[in-house]
């Protein structure tokens, strides 16, 4: 199968906002945000995420079938970092070299801007997720104890059922300069 891989622009906004509440309603054990916040914002809203450059598209036949957001350190002493986030692949791609195909295109980014690390954090109980980064060449370098409180994991997922309550997060790194 043949991803394209490309910085969203205006155009996208639709496929954009339709695949982010998407990602928010089925897994919202995965992410910091919840389809609560989303929902109900304007399409400026996600014009805005957009138009800062950073939300890069997987596509498929022209269809945007996965996302994943790069975020670059603005401040004077973290420029030399990014963090992504808000990763998600429709289900008919995972296990499809899709994420790798994402992640790819954001180091690509990350190299080209001159960056010495990328950053992410990825929920403890999905471990499919974990591994998929892991593929990609990040190392776990910390876990942040209760990083999270949320109702429920989604078992599809690679995550176990868990009660209500706290999730830690890892965090990951990539250097692009060398070993961390």
């Amino acid at each position: 199968m043949t991803y394209d891989v490309r910085v969203l622009r205006a155009g996208d906004v639709t496929a954009f906002r339709e695949i982010r509440l998407e990602a928010l309603l089925h897994h919202p054990g995965a992410y910091g945000s919840t389809y609560a916040q989303w929902v109900d914002q304007p399409i400026e809203h996600y014009l805005s995420r957009i138009d800062d450059g950073g939300i890069f598209g997987l596509f498929v036949d022209e269809l945007l079938q996965g996302i994943l957001a790069y975020d670059r350190e603005t401040g004077g002493n973290a420029r030399h970092r990014a963090s992504l986030h808000a990763a998600y692949v429709r289900p008919p791609l995972r296990g499809k070299g899709a994420i790798d195909a994402l992640v790819g295109a954001v180091v690509a980014r990350g190299r080209s801007d001159g960056l010495a690390q990328l950053e992410l954090t990825v929920a403890a109980d999905h471990p499919a997720a974990e591994a998929a980064y892991r593929r990609c060449g990040f190392v776990p370098v910390a876990r942040f104890p209760r990083a999270m409180v949320r109702s429920g994991v989604e078992p599809e997922m690679g995550g176990q059922a868990a009660q209500d309550g706290y999730v830690d997060e890892i965090l990951m790194i990539l250097a692009l300069d060398g070993p961390v």
